[in-house]
Formats: structure tokens, sequence, C-alpha cells
């Protein structure tokens, strides 16, 4: 079935006139009738019943009518998305995120871009690191907002900003009276970490080997409220990053002098030569205004 062929029904349903809808159609008037016939032939049934030179929408014309106007109507809608899907300022952008960044980070980062583009949809997927990974390799994001990952020959790597972690004490623990501390001053003390299959864990175990010791851990959790909730309730202290939501009555923040403790934030995508004009809007926009995100 011919897709012009629908139009030409469409026009002449509505004129019930070959002379009218021919002008209107800029198609000669025997070409717009053997259309319409073709049409019928196709469907096995007369759409028009001819009355001498006259021609009436019948029965059949009647019940295939609105189908032929929804479909019409849904296609000249997707044409239209997809016009605007290509227009970066009005497209949609899928962007993975790992949790800890949610918080704070992202945040800032979505508030910007949407002040600056306000018609660009933005879809938000969580998944820890290698989660995120996955999702990009697979197309189900655009960019994700991860730490640091080797850039290899399937993923790009843009570094936009470091991360410094801090000590987390309750407030009414021997340290909590200090503004800063030294590693080495806690080996003897108990500890609620990260779960061992997260990267959180492995970027914070590699500062204690460093120090040449392997804390003491009580609890494990995977989340940072979680955990900030563990060392309120006096279970333990943590390591974390800056955490803008911390309880001031029952938590204390202190430096870490001895070393600092960060991780490289960025976005990773796939490196390959396409990617939507509204994701390049968004990274052109990181690279731009990354400097502005430093916590």
């Amino acid at each position: 079935m011919e897709w012009q062929h629908l139009i030409y029904f469409l026009s002449v349903a509505k004129t019930e006139n070959f002379h009218h809808s021919s002008q209107e159609l800029f198609i000669s008037q025997p070409a717009l009738s053997r259309a319409i016939k073709n049409l019928e032939q196709e469907l096995g049934v007369n759409l028009f019943d001819r009355i001498g030179r006259n021609i009436k929408l019948n029965q059949y014309g009647n019940t295939f009518l609105p189908y032929v106007q929804k479909a019409l109507f849904e296609v000249n809608t997707g044409i239209t998305e997809m016009q605007r899907m290509k227009n970066p300022n009005y497209g949609t952008i899928s962007i993975g995120f790992i949790q800890t960044l949610g918080m704070s980070i992202l945040p800032s980062i979505l508030k910007g871009f949407r002040q600056k583009y306000p018609d660009i949809k933005i879809n938000l997927i969580q998944e820890n690191i290698y989660g995120n990974i996955e999702k990009i390799i697979n197309r189900e994001v655009d960019v994700s907002l991860i730490s640091a990952t080797e850039e290899t020959s399937t993923l790009h790597w843009l570094p936009i900003l470091e991360q410094e972690f801090f000590l987390y004490v309750p407030i009414n623990h021997t340290l909590s009276n200090r503004s800063d501390i030294s590693l080495s001053d806690l080996k003897n003390e108990t500890f609620i970490g990260f779960k061992k299959h997260l990267s959180m864990y492995k970027t914070i175990q590699k500062f204690f080997l460093k120090e040449g010791f392997i804390p003491h851990t009580s609890f494990e959790g995977e989340d940072i409220p979680t955990i900030i909730n563990f060392v309120s309730s006096g279970l333990g202290i943590a390591i974390l990053p800056q955490y803008t939501e911390l309880p001031s009555s029952s938590v204390k923040r202190l430096r870490i002098t001895s070393c600092t403790i960060k991780r490289q934030i960025g976005l990773a995508w796939l490196n390959d030569e396409w990617l939507s004009p509204s994701a390049r809007v968004f990274l052109s926009f990181i690279q731009n205004n990354h400097s502005s995100l430093e916590n």
C-alpha cells in the first residue's frame, strides 16, 4: 500500500470531488482517479460511490477514514519529533550516575544545565560504576557521571573535578574535639566501611595500605546516608567524600592531613563517532563549566 495513496484518499474524502482534490494536491485528475482506484483494488472494496459525475464516501470509506487520519497524524507527529531531536536544544539525554554523586555534584550540574537549556529532556539512571559502564556500552545511556575509570578503545573519559574525602566521627567521640587527623592515628579505631564490591571501598582501602594497616570494620554499607547514620549512632567512624546533609548535632567532620584522599570525578561515554546532538551540548556545557562544580 503506497503512502501517497492514503494522502490522496484523505483529500478526496474531504472534498468528495476529484477536480477540487487534484488542484489541492497539484496532480492531474486522471492520475488522482487512478490512484484511488488502485487503493480500492488493494483493499478489495469501493471507498466511494460514483453517482454520475459525483462521488460520495460510502460505508467502507467512512470506516476506513478515521484509521487513515490517525495513521497520518501519528507519522507526522513522529516526523516532527525527529526534527526536534535533531535540534540539539530540544532533544533528550540519558545520564547515568553513581549514587554518591547524586546528592551534591549531579544536582549542581543539572541546575546550571537546565537554566541554559530548559527544553532538553533529561533521563536519569542510577547504577554502581560497573552498571554505568555496562549501560554505556549497551547504549542505554548517553553519558555517565562516575568516579575515575581508564580510557579505553571502548570508553572515552573526561575528568571534571576531584572530590576530597574526610573523616566522620560521632559527636561524642574522643576525636571530635579535633579539626584534623592523620590516618596513622586511626589504627585502633573501629570503622564503618563500604561493601567490598563497590569502587568506593577500593578507593579508600589503598590509602590505608599506604599507611601500613588494614582498618577494623564493624559494619558495611552501600551508600553514604546509611554509613553516616551508623556513625551518628556511635557504631564507628568513617572516611567519606564531603557530605552536604551532615547532621551537625551528632556527627563531626575532620580533615585528613597526613595524605589527601581524593577521587577523580568525570564523564564517560562510548568512544565512537555517534553521539546525539543534545548529548554533545551537555558535554560542551561540562567542559566549559567544570571549574565551577568543585565542592
